[in-house]
C-alpha cells in the first residue's frame, strides 16, 4: 500500500516545458487583450465626456 513510482513514459501531469514558463493556463496573449479592452473602454469614456461638454457649450452659444 505504499506509493508507487510512475514509469518514465506513463501518462499524467507533466512538468512545464520551455514554452510554458510563467503562463497560467490561459491564452498566450490574455494580458494584451485585457490591456486593449481597458484602453478601448477608457477612450470611449473620454470621448463621451468631451462630446457631452462640447454639446452643452455649443447649445448655450
Amino acid at each position: 500500500m505504499g506509493r508507487e513510482i510512475p514509469e518514465k513514459d506513463a501518462p499524467g501531469p507533466r512538468s512545464s516545458g520551455p514554452g510554458t514558463a510563467g503562463r497560467r493556463g490561459g491564452p498566450p496573449h490574455q494580458g494584451l487583450a485585457l490591456a486593449a479592452v481597458l484602453f478601448a473602454v477608457s477612450m470611449a469614456f473620454i470621448d463621451q465626456t468631451i462630446v457631452a461638454i462640447a454639446a452643452r457649450t455649443s447649445s448655450t452659444n
